[in-house]
């Protein structure tokens, strides 16, 4: 088996300007509240979104947990360091060996189901065995938890290219922020679809191991490697109160330049924050490092791409409309359309993609909220470039609100820059920064917690 090069830890800090990318850093305790301005709609348009149904509705489904596939077919693999955890960026073949992918769902439910992906592959893919247990610590889980994951009855399942495959409801009860292991079995060599910035250490077996799936004490899982692989998604049975938010985003939302294994993104603090302010609600990170609002970065066109994806636009259905319990999109990219421009206008090619993004959620009956561009210590074109964009996101009226990120997380001496303390670079947050971003958010502006006639008013 061939270990593979990170595209996401240890760069030179302007690779991190040009495709967005970055350095881990220490992570300081989270507290609930931050220090920054709260950030409330600062323009609303026209929304059909329905609202939420009543709260005497029967416990539904709820995306608890995700994670944006990637391309990464032409990647050139490279070997890791032996017992340092290394990211599979490539469709590297596996063959009779088991995977043990640990996540962290935002909420907490009755059940849960499990959304395994072949959606860039060019061949069927078998999972001859999916297991699903809760995690205890590394590769075990806790003994008496584990749980056989069946898909239409069948203990196997075969996901064809281009498609999802989700499991039968699962009987096992977890809680917001407690670690899941989802545990599967490839017999047959196969590729494996890849979201390559997890920055939460997952497990494999070697090949030729066998089906370890149901192991406990996870001993056999002895590859450490810092990609999720194969797994897209976590769905759970939730209160009729409690819905999800689906951000589409780059780098920024994958969290670069937080620390691994802490769940240190500001997705997860949001949803922290949600949780203990009572209003709980699933913070769905469909973040791709160097994604682009306008043009699918995908690794067949070459390795500078990086495999950064379909654009928001191609993803918009797969990775938001069509999650469980959405309520709201929140659309916080477009970056990386200035960094490597796609055409002569940016500004316009991107305003596109956010106009077809508002008209699709809208038709679905889904809030559409925007988050203004945050700095990225450029001038010239780049800077005029992102004020121009961020000037329409804040007076075109047509998100349902927005999130002025800029204001709250810049330097008021340099507005090019982030504010001293929040980066250790100059476009990626450090943890006190992806705090300040998650504390800047009004809750209420998201209003995907609650149901109608709910007394708080805050959905």
């Amino acid at each position: 088996m061939r270990d593979v090069m990170s595209i996401g830890r240890r760069r030179w800090w302007l690779l991190a300007v040009v495709f967005a990318v970055g350095v881990p850093l220490l992570r300081a305790p989270w507290s609930s509240e931050g220090t920054a301005t709260r950030v409330s709609a600062v323009g609303a348009g026209s929304s059909t979104a329905a609202d939420p149904g009543p709260c005497d509705q029967p416990a539904h489904w709820v995306a608890a947990w995700m994670a944006a596939p990637q391309d990464t077919s032409a990647l050139v693999p490279a070997r890791g360091v032996d017992g340092d955890p290394t990211p599979e960026t490539a469709r590297t073949s596996f063959t009779d060996q088991s995977f043990r992918m640990m996540v962290t769902p935002h909420i907490g439910g009755s059940g849960l189901r499990v959304r395994l992906s072949n959606r860039f592959g060019t061949d069927p893919v078998t999972f001859s065995a999916v297991h699903v247990a809760r995690r205890q610590a590394g590769a075990a889980v806790v003994a008496g938890t584990d749980h056989v994951a069946t898909f239409d009855s069948g203990l196997a399942v075969t996901v064809a290219p281009g498609t999802d495959a989700l499991s039968d409801p699962v009987d096992l009860a977890v809680d917001a922020f407690q670690d899941v292991a989802i545990s599967f079995y490839v017999a047959s060599s196969a590729s494996l679809d890849a979201h390559l910035d997890a920055l939460q250490t997952q497990y494999l077996t070697q090949p030729g191991a066998g089906d370890h799936t149901g192991d406990a004490d996870g001993a056999a899982f002895d590859h450490p490697v810092l990609s999720w692989l194969a797994v897209a998604g976590v769905d759970v049975l939730a209160s009729p109160s409690v819905g999800a938010v689906a951000v589409i985003g780059d780098s920024l939302t994958d969290g670069l330049g937080s620390t691994a294994d802490a769940s240190a993104r500001w997705p997860d603090d949001l949803a922290r924050r949600a949780l203990v302010n009572g209003t709980p609600i699933s913070v769905l990170n469909g973040g791709i490092s160097g994604n682009q609002v306008a043009r699918d970065n995908l690794a067949s066109h070459g390795l500078q791409d990086r495999g950064a994806g379909l654009s928001a636009v191609n993803r918009l259905d797969a990775d938001a409309l069509q999650q469980s319990g959405v309520r709201t999109v929140v659309v916080f990219a477009g970056i990386n359309d200035l960094f490597s421009p796609s055409s002569a206008d940016p500004v316009s090619a991107v305003v596109a993609g956010y106009e077809a993004i508002i008209d699709r959620a809208h038709a679905a009956g889904l809030r559409v909220v925007a988050a203004t561009l945050t700095p990225g210590s450029q001038n010239g074109a780049v800077e005029m470039w992102r004020l121009a964009i961020n000037n329409w996101i804040r007076t075109s009226g047509r998100f349902d609100s927005v999130l002025d990120l800029d204001a709250a997380l810049r330097d008021p001496a340099h507005i090019s820059r982030i504010a001293p303390g929040l980066t250790n670079e100059i476009v990626h947050f450090n943890d006190t920064g992806y705090r300040t971003l998650a504390a800047s958010i009004d809750l209420g502006a998201l209003r995907a917690s609650g149901c109608a006639g709910q007394a708080d008013g805050v959905r």
